[in-house]
């Protein structure tokens, strides 16, 4: 694409988003990216802020098992990139950069744009950016110049693509980024048939640790070396939390766990130290808490399936509301925005029997009822 033509792209983009019209927006930069400023749009922060020091960040990537079962495939990105003014990384799923690799010139540029070992690149960080979105959408993405929700990387174009581990979860993201004057209509596929290879290395590695299956649709049930495992209400909160969030600092989850109610961080602690005692001792880490254990988790799955519009999957997992019978404000945000999504979608595009699906559990939704009965 000419100089000239990315310079009208760029003025449009700035168009849109002065406008507060969602179908400006949509019409504009797509329904990925409008939904993604509209995240954003919540978001404080607007530069990218160092959460690990890189020796630390080396540490955490030495220990991924992305690293260790395919780290091949980041090999071959990096020699297929090493030539051109391309920096490619790997985010995990916190939205940390634990590796990446560019030619000096272009690593310099990076690192002035914040983009660097231990850098934090979630969307709930930085708003609109390459790896955050792709993660926050669970889809390949396009972020072209002033569609970063930060003025510091609109000098940048950033193609980004999740990567999911063998239970469809997503453990991070692939990113390549150049700059906007370099676009290139092939890279975008490229990252994304370099995740594809990743996961498919991650679906054929050996288990090296124990996975937790933790049903909380409808109800709630918990296996653990393939075993059932007796799980109270407040661990199983919990565990979906730090599953669903990726991290909380102690201050954070207990405000997840009860908001204004008077309870002490103390009893947060013990559920805690509880958890440990039946996940493992090194289940969860500590500053931030975070899960170090694989969670094989249905609302997840859920949330995945549906923003990749997959509505046979969602229906199917769709047994219920998330922990029914949970009272801790983070479980119901997540509960709401977890079922407004699925309503959403079913009303766009679901069929009668997906229609049906999601009424059997919201008997009092007329909407949903008509549009069943319509279909």
């Amino acid at each position: 694409m000419d100089i000239a033509t990315l310079h009208r792209r760029r003025a449009a983009i700035d168009r849109a988003r002065e406008s507060n019209d969602t179908v400006v927006h949509e019409a504009a930069v797509g329904r990925t990216i409008a939904e993604s400023w509209r995240r954003s749009r919540l978001q404080a922060r607007t530069e990218a802020t160092a959460e690990l020091s890189e020796a630390e960040a080396i540490d955490r990537w030495l220990e991924s098992p992305v690293r260790r079962h395919a780290g091949a495939i980041l090999s071959q990105m990096e020699d297929l990139l090493g030539r051109e003014s391309f920096a490619a990384a790997f985010v995990d799923r916190t939205g940390l950069v634990l590796w990446c690799s560019a030619m000096p010139a272009v690593a310099r540029a990076a690192e002035r744009s914040g983009f660097f070992l231990g850098s934090y690149w979630s969307e709930t960080s930085l708003g609109t950016n390459g790896p955050g979105t792709a993660m926050a959408s669970g889809l390949p993405v396009t972020v072209f110049a002033n569609e970063h929700w930060s003025a510091g990387v609109h000098d940048w174009v950033c193609y980004a693509a999740p990567v999911r581990n063998r239970f469809g979860s997503i453990v991070g993201a692939l990113d390549i980024s150049t700059s906007w004057r370099s676009e290139s209509s092939l890279a975008l596929a490229t990252v994304t048939a370099m995740s594809s290879a990743v996961e498919h290395v991650l679906a054929a590695a050996p288990l090296e640790r124990s996975v937790v299956h933790l049903r909380a649709l409808g109800h709630h049930s918990c296996s653990l070396h393939d075993e059932q495992a007796r799980l109270p209400l407040r661990q199983a909160e919990i565990l979906v939390l730090l599953a669903m969030d990726g991290e909380a600092s102690l201050d954070q989850l207990h405000d997840r766990l009860h908001g204004e109610r008077p309870v002490s961080r103390t009893t947060t602690k013990a559920e805690i130290s509880a958890l440990r005692r039946l996940l493992g001792t090194d289940a969860i880490t500590s500053r931030p808490y975070r899960l170090d254990i694989d969670v094989d988790l249905d609302a997840l799955h859920l949330a995945d399936a549906t923003r990749r519009g997959d509505l046979v999957t969602a229906t199917r997992l769709y047994r219920g509301q998330l922990l029914p019978n949970s009272e801790s404000p983070g479980i119901i945000d997540i509960r709401h925005r977890l079922d407004a999504r699925l309503r959403s979608a079913l009303l766009r595009s679901g069929t009668a029997d997906q229609l049906g699906t999601f009424a059997r559990f919201h008997p009092d939704d007329i909407e949903i009822a008509e549009a069943a009965a319509l279909r």
